[in-house]
């Protein structure tokens, strides 16, 4: 496989989902073996490059952190690299915090596509996973598999009795399956936790519009997919294991974890590889 940009600069407005304040990002064009690079336009053109050195985990997101310059909640627009099989961008930012549009990955999706995906002219190098890797804390673990094939998979203990326990998977190669299965997912809170997270400074662009809320009884607002839960899980691993800087070739497998246990999986692989 030969790695891929985009081919055209495309621009999208919005409000970071923990800070509330209003942020315009452009992705641009990259060469090959660039990475996916931030690019903070509010600190005189500071960079973060997304990998494992950079990588961080903070309450109910991920930290991408480089010479005291930050990025928060990359995760959706480095799920959709993932997912379109992007390897070199520039992202260009004019807040700390990424904007976090409608809570999934589908309208970074839409502005890759609108850029235009190209390919570059140097093959990729993956990660090949020989043996088994597993990260764990209490009840959660990532486990990573040897596979002839790039796959992600996702196994939710759904937190609320009208949810049953859910798994989904992806295989990185089938693009369309991302793209209408996976993008549309959008992160989910309980509606217990809510004054909680506000109470902390946290959620302050959080909305109806932008969340799936689970009530005590019921979903506060309506579902887009019958596991939209899990598949929102699915894709956040997906875009904290794209910091590892290259293609993963095995079958990862997210059992009940969150940004923490990826960014402990992300670290540990990239000790492998070294």
């Amino acid at each position: 496989m030969i790695q891929a940009t985009i081919q055209t600069s495309a621009s999208i407005n919005g409000v970071g989902l923990h800070s509330g304040e209003p942020v315009t990002l452009t992705v641009k064009p990259a060469p090959d073996n660039t990475g996916i690079v931030f690019i903070r336009t509010d600190q005189e053109g500071a960079t973060v490059k997304a990998c494992p050195d950079n990588l961080f985990s903070q309450q109910r997101a991920t930290l991408l952190s480089e010479n005291n310059c930050q990025i928060l909640t990359p995760e959706h627009i480095l799920s959709a690299c993932q997912g379109l099989q992007i390897h070199n961008l520039f992202i260009e930012v004019s807040s700390h915090e990424l904007p976090i549009l409608d809570g999934s990955a589908k309208p970074f999706v839409d502005l890759l596509i609108k850029a235009q995906r190209v390919s570059g002219q140097e093959p990729l190098d993956p990660f090949i996973i020989t043996e088994p890797i597993c990260v764990e804390s209490k009840n959660s673990r990532i486990i990573g598999l040897p596979s002839s094939e790039s796959v992600f998979s996702f196994v939710l203990n759904a937190p609320t009795p009208y949810c049953k326990v859910q798994s989904v998977s992806h295989h990185v190669e089938l693009v369309s399956d991302y793209i209408h299965h996976t993008a549309p997912a959008r992160t989910w809170t309980l509606e217990k936790d809510i004054e909680s997270l506000r109470n902390q400074g946290l959620i302050k662009g959080g909305s109806l519009d932008n969340a799936l809320v689970l009530g005590a009884t019921d979903y506060i607002n309506r579902p887009r997919l019958d596991n939209e839960i899990s598949q929102h899980k699915l894709l956040d691993l997906m875009g904290d294991c794209l910091t590892l800087g290259r293609p993963i070739q095995g079958h990862i497998i997210g059992i009940y974890s969150g940004h923490d246990l990826a960014m402990q999986f992300v670290k540990k692989c990239a000790l492998l590889m070294n």
